[in-house]
């Protein structure tokens, strides 16, 4: 029997790139609750509570959103309320969706917090737990967005509560293990946005786990132009690990050939006060003498322009993508995508046919990759045209609603 994908056909798998799925393993933290007295919402309308960390318009931002505006389209007349952790431009789009939203603090798990010790401050964790139980007071369903959102996963346990938490993280060594132990405790109904993230839980097949790929909406994409330079584009917020510096080392080695013609967008911006990570990007390109080559861009809600203005969209992480938004926007733009070749970004990207999968961290292979399609042009066009009609079936707008709309109403039926 095949597994299925919520929301998606089966040719949508880029099968290629699916691991052999874990099997199955018990939650670290044993059930020692009964529900008793669910809610009583089958006939009558869900009140339904969602919990965000950000409120900016990065892609988990716009893949909240969508949630929320799916759920609404489905269901017009359901109370739905939004729970952020700071005001920002997302509260805008999300008040045409809401009947109320408020902002308040979450305890979200930050590298930070492991290192400061708060994360295990008995006091701190308490205190949280204990403002988003009175929270969620009188709500038939939480949705939880992301694994780190702690204070609500266990509030909403220890009241009994149904949830839904949706995973946008690829954890790995002491996260993954606090992460998994929440998640196990949790008893939701999860919904993973790749196979990558799904497989880095080990959770195995479960009923209640759901894989649900990210989707976005693009209108009125324009074909490639192909005859000049090739103009780059990479979207990301400047860290440790999305890549900048890598995609530098490769165009230096990348201009060494005489005749190649390039012209580079870096867009994004940094995480708070963390400057040190683009200035790092920055000086690397005056050592290489790209100062003509590469022009660093700030972040825009909108990068439909830079999509445009592109003929070819590099996603160099260094780190396993949980999913890789930028590939699949890139797609319903026509444009050929460069990813490295893990994580969600193996599962989206079809190499040789809607772009190219490099070895990750490698700046030869990455290298090569852009001067075949320097060399060869046509394939600007032509897995362009590919990677498009792959979005319209796997990773339109559309069907990730459809996704989450059901699993959420898993949570109703089974209440």
């Amino acid at each position: 029997m095949r597994t299925t994908v919520s929301g998606l056909p089966y040719h949508c798998w880029n099968v290629k790139s699916l691991a052999r799925r874990s099997h199955r393993s018990r939650s670290p933290i044993p059930y020692f609750m009964k529900r008793k007295n669910k809610p009583s919402f089958i006939n009558a309308a869900m009140k339904i509570l969602f919990v965000h960390q950000g409120a900016e318009l990065y892609g988990s931002d716009r893949t909240f959103e969508q949630s929320v505006r799916g759920y609404r389209n489905n269901h017009p007349e359901a109370h739905i309320s939004v729970l952020l952790a700071s005001h920002g431009p997302l509260q805008e789009l999300l008040n045409q969706s809401v009947d109320e939203l408020a902002v308040e603090p979450l305890f979200v798990l930050r590298k930070q917090l492991i290192k400061s010790g708060k994360l295990f401050n008995p006091v701190s964790l308490a205190r949280a737990v204990r403002r988003a139980r009175k929270r969620i007071a009188g709500f038939d369903a939480v949705y939880i967005n992301t694994t780190v959102i702690i204070d609500y996963i266990v509030a909403c346990r220890l009241s009994r509560v149904p949830s839904i938490v949706h995973v946008h993280e690829l954890p790995s060594g002491l996260t993954r293990t606090i992460l998994r132990a929440i998640l196990g405790f949790s008893k939701a109904e999860v919904i993973y946005n790749s196979r990558a993230t799904q497989n880095a839980f080990g959770f195995g097949t479960r009923t209640t786990h759901h894989v649900v790929y990210n989707g976005t909406v693009i209108e009125n994409p324009i074909e490639p132009e192909i005859s000049g330079p090739l103009k780059i584009l990479m979207i990301g917020r400047f860290n440790s690990w999305k890549g900048q510096g890598l995609l530098v080392e490769a165009l230096a080695l990348a201009a060494e050939r005489n005749g190649v013609k390039v012209e580079v967008k870096m867009a994004g911006g940094v995480y708070k006060d963390q400057y040190h990570f683009k200035e790092a990007v920055v000086s690397s390109v005056q050592q290489n003498n790209l100062r003509q080559v590469v022009e660093f861009v700030e972040f825009i809600p909108d990068p439909s322009e830079l999509y445009r203005w592109s003929n070819l969209v590099v996603v160099p992480s260094l780190l396993p993508e949980p999913f890789g938004l930028v590939a699949i926007e890139a797609m319903g733009h026509k444009r050929a995508v460069i990813g490295a070749s893990h994580g969600g970004l193996a599962e989206i990207i079809q190499d040789g046919n809607s772009g190219s999968l490099f070895t990750p961290g490698s700046k030869d292979a990455l290298a090569e990759a852009i001067l075949r399609y320097h060399e060869q042009p046509e394939l600007l066009r032509s897995h362009g045209a590919a990677g498009y009609q792959r979005y319209l079936d796997c990773f339109h707008e559309d069907r990730y609603m459809k996704g989450i709309t059901e699993v959420i109403e898993r949570v109703k039926q089974a209440a």
